[in-house]
């Protein structure tokens, strides 16, 4: 799926007080920050969220996190609490397991109920400052929540590759 209609909306990064990088989103009229992570700890938080959401080979691993981080930005939300809530990982470049077309940013993974469109706007913020034409994401046939989310979003679907993921009962991802 592929978004080339980005929302105009006046969201942006900034950098706080403590030198903190993150995304300031507006929806549906609050704002929301969404933190750019860049610590091990906050990694370390990442991945344990990433386990409570995905299983077997759909889990990522620290050094997945590490390429992402260093090829494109691993966002996160935290609660009123500053407890981790949701995230999404996003390419700007392409990492061995996943190419990623000069022009285009690839949303890799997101998690979090009630936060994947204000996550896919503050992937668009990022894009957008990365110079990107175009956000692209893969999702499983089966997965109607992610593609009635992406839809939303403004993403279309563009191709359909069956060989992409193995069917979930053979293990795949």
């Amino acid at each position: 799926m592929t978004s080339n209609r980005f929302q105009r909306i006046i969201n942006k990064s900034v950098v706080d007080e403590k030198g903190d990088r993150f995304v300031e989103v507006k929806h549906q009229g609050t704002l929301f920050r969404v933190s750019i992570v860049e610590t091990d700890k906050e990694l370390e938080e990442v991945l344990a969220l990433d386990n409570q959401h995905f299983t077997g080979i759909q889990k990522i691993s620290m050094k997945e996190l590490l390429s992402i981080r260093q090829r494109g930005v691993v966002l996160l939300c935290r609660d009123e609490n500053s407890r981790p809530i949701a995230f999404s990982q996003g390419l700007f470049n392409s990492v061995y397991w996943q190419e990623v077309r000069m022009h285009e940013a690839f949303i890799y993974g997101t998690a979090g109920e009630g936060y994947v469109q204000i996550l896919y706007k503050a992937q668009e913020v990022l894009a957008r400052e990365a110079r990107k034409r175009a956000i692209r994401l893969t999702v499983r046939p089966e997965n109607r929540e992610t593609i009635r989310a992406a839809f939303i979003a403004g993403f279309r679907i563009t191709e359909y590759d069956p060989t992409r993921y193995a069917p979930q009962i053979d293990g795949g991802g």
